[in-house]
């Protein structure tokens, strides 16, 4: 299976260290796909990069990236959606999880200050009730497999809005009994203490050196 990343540059390490351990928790990975700006020089024969400026604000472009990946023809059945800030920290299970704190897109808005990532929130709330959809939570710091031929109907439904809509909680909504995976509640692993590591990590730019003598362990 394949994997995907939607990269916008902030810490080139944070991208290296993501594919490192996503390289070794999961043997059976394929061909790594970087779509965004360019990946650091010490990833180049590793990766396929595919350059897409930003063009857009943050959760829009993010959607415009997805819409890109989804369209490659050798991009893997399913594959596997990463962002440079999550880390495997033990074998990749593919479960299907959503917010255990706010089960509920509309829990996740009312937690939010005003800010960008609470409007694309309302967006996609509103988006799906108006197409009779469920409205769970599924905003995680973890990684999701993703159906490239149902991700790009999904894809393909959104011309006529602003893209500024939040990925996996559109799309495990959009589908919400995929192939029998159930849905499982999770606690979000941003920036969490290294002791309550279990699976995953998420660490935010200015933090990420905190956890690098962690990640370095890891390897």
């Amino acid at each position: 299976m394949d994997a995907v990343y939607l990269y916008k540059h902030t810490n080139s390490d944070e991208l290296f260290y993501s594919i490192r351990l996503l390289q070794k928790f999961y043997p059976d990975l394929g061909t790594i796909y970087v779509i965004g700006d360019l990946p650091p020089t010490r990833l180049y024969g590793e990766v396929v990069h595919i350059l897409h400026r930003s063009i857009a604000g943050k959760f829009a472009d993010q959607m415009l990236k997805f819409a890109l990946a989804v369209r490659i023809p050798e991009l893997t059945d399913q594959f596997i959606l990463m962002m440079d800030d999550v880390y495997l920290t033990a074998p990749f299970e593919p479960y299907r999880m959503y917010d255990r704190k706010y089960p509920m897109l509309n829990e996740k808005i009312k937690s939010r200050a005003d800010d960008p990532y609470r409007k694309s929130l309302i967006k996609t709330d509103v988006y799906l009730k108006q197409n009779d959809l469920g409205t769970r939570n599924y905003e995680l710091h973890v990684p999701a497999v993703i159906e490239k031929e149902k991700a790009l109907y999904m894809t393909n439904n959104l011309i006529d809005t602003d893209f500024d809509l939040q990925i996996k909680s559109l799309y495990f909504n959009f589908y919400p009994s995929l192939d029998g995976l159930g849905s499982v509640p999770y606690d979000d692993v941003k920036n969490i203490k290294i002791e309550d590591v279990n699976a995953y990590l998420s660490t935010s730019n200015v933090k990420f050196a905190k956890y690098k003598k962690f990640l370095d362990q890891l390897l």
